[in-house]
């Protein structure tokens, strides 16, 4: 009879763990922008965070990535955690910015893109040669 005391307060134990886990789920809607505040649709969204400790080199390990709707916001649904979120969109230069999520709560980060110097995607060439000497 007491063995099975010990197993039901285990379970409750248990089943109280998981919920309470499940309720630190948080809500983190991005918001991009282009200089004046308009939102910029289908722009993307990555949201990373970093693993390492125990010896182990730190890596970044990717929760999620999506492109931004008509308002200029993605949303994901993530554990409590500091996450690197990178914003990016054509014609406009990448911003990276961190947030700590923590409590099950709602948290809306804004990535304001500037735009690309040039109108768009940048182009590298090679520099001229320098010109032939005769002898």
């Amino acid at each position: 009879m007491r063995s099975f005391a010990v197993f039901g307060i285990g379970l409750v134990i248990l089943l109280a763990s998981l919920i309470s886990a499940q309720s630190l789920r948080s809500r983190l809607v991005v918001t991009v922008e282009d200089p004046s505040g308009a939102p910029i649709p289908d722009a993307a969204v990555l949201v990373l965070h970093w693993v390492g400790g125990n010896g182990r080199k730190p890596q970044l390990v990717q929760d999620g990535l999506l492109t931004t709707d008509t308002q200029g916001r993605a949303i994901f649904e993530v554990p409590e955690c500091q996450y690197e979120i990178v914003g990016s969109a054509q014609a406009f230069v990448p911003v990276v910015t961190s947030v700590d999520v923590y409590g099950g709560l709602e948290f809306a980060p804004v990535l304001r893109l500037s735009v690309r110097k040039g109108g768009g995607v940048a182009v590298w060439s090679a520099p001229p040669k320098p010109p032939k000497k005769e002898p």
